[in-house]
């Protein structure tokens, strides 16, 4: 009897140590008594420093109050788990400080009297990016099919362009869209028609549009795009060097 019990515990170590996802097993005092390599990976901590550490450690802080009360209930619901994903997505901590999304299951067991938990947990980062981006791509090209039909009816310019904002805000997303008309003779961009939430911004940066001959220090980004007759797009505010007042845009 010793000699397969000890068989199925190496089993069984086998299978927590080799999963892919992070196995966390807590106590009724929500102290971590288990951890396996996975979640050593995901959180950054090594499985001896959390051994007897509380579950919040893996936790943002804004959600300790919450998550303590919710283990607590599910302890006394009388459910004995809870399959992974019907859980709302929840948030875990790394070492480093670094938020990112979780799906998790969770069971409860008790043996000899004392209840603990047991929780499977799985990085969600990739998959919830992946997903925005499939959002924002068929918000673009929501976009683009309302403005090719705006152009199609629309009979004067500043229409055209005022109601392109409209629709870049209202069905793209964005908080802010503006077109701009291009002035050969004052070598210089002026905002025309805008939309979204401008709190005055435009009017702040009217005469930031100067535009260039060729790439020069002083070439900003609309310089660019109306140079090479391409799109330009700034993803790093703090550290594209085209981008002018970028605190005040980033504010």
């Amino acid at each position: 009897i010793q000699d397969e019990l000890q068989e199925y515990r190496e089993r069984l170590d086998g299978v927590v140590h080799s999963a892919m996802d992070a196995i966390v097993c807590i106590d009724a005092a929500q102290r971590i008594v288990l951890a396996n390599p996975a979640a050593e990976t995901m959180f950054g901590y090594d499985v001896d420093e959390l051994m007897g550490q509380p579950l919040n450690l893996l936790i943002p802080q804004r959600f300790h109050g919450a998550h303590v009360r919710q283990v607590d209930a599910f302890g006394r619901s009388g459910r004995t788990s809870r399959r992974m994903g019907a859980l709302r997505t929840v948030y875990g901590l790394r070492r480093n400080g670094a938020e990112f999304p979780v799906e998790v299951s969770i069971a409860r067991n008790e043996t000899t009297g004392c209840m603990f938990y047991t929780a499977i947990l799985r990085d969600i980062s990739e998959s919830l990016l992946a997903e925005q981006r499939i959002a924002r791509l068929n918000r673009l090209y929501a976009v683009l099919s309302a403005i090719n039909q705006l152009i199609v009816r629309a009979s004067h310019r500043e229409d055209l362009f005022e109601d392109a904002c409209r629709i870049v805000v209202g069905q793209g997303g964005y908080r802010l869209a503006w077109i701009g008309r291009v002035d050969r003779s004052a070598m210089r961009v002026e905002p025309m028609a805008a939309a979204g939430g401008d709190d005055g911004f435009l009017a702040s940066i009217a005469g930031d549009f100067p535009l260039v001959s060729d790439a020069s220090p002083d070439e900003t980004l609309v310089a660019r795009a109306v140079r090479i007759a391409e799109p330009c797009v700034a993803n790093d505010l703090h550290n594209d060097v085209l981008v002018r007042h970028a605190t005040a845009r980033l504010a």
